[in-house]
């Protein structure tokens, strides 16, 4: 993550990662795994998952069931 990049909100955080591709691992307020992927789009209530970057949306979150972003880079690098 840039310094400089404003993480101020849960959307500002979905659109970095949409924009630069990051793989992210979702958690609902229990600190269970909701789901993990690539951000395909998000909207003002709900964010759109996909597993694959030439795939179309599978997973649909509601933004306000979510409590915790993890980014995953670190799992997926060859």
């Amino acid at each position: 993550m840039e310094d400089n990049e404003d993480f101020t909100t849960l959307p500002s955080v979905l659109e970095w990662a949409r924009r630069t591709g990051q793989r992210l691992r979702f958690y609902g307020r229990g600190m269970t795994i909701m789901a993990e992927g690539l951000i395909a789009s998000a909207s003002e209530e709900l964010v759109a998952l996909k597993h694959r970057e030439n795939q179309e949306a599978e997973e649909f979150l509601m933004l306000s069931e979510i409590a915790k972003v993890q980014t995953l880079e670190e799992m997926y690098q060859t």
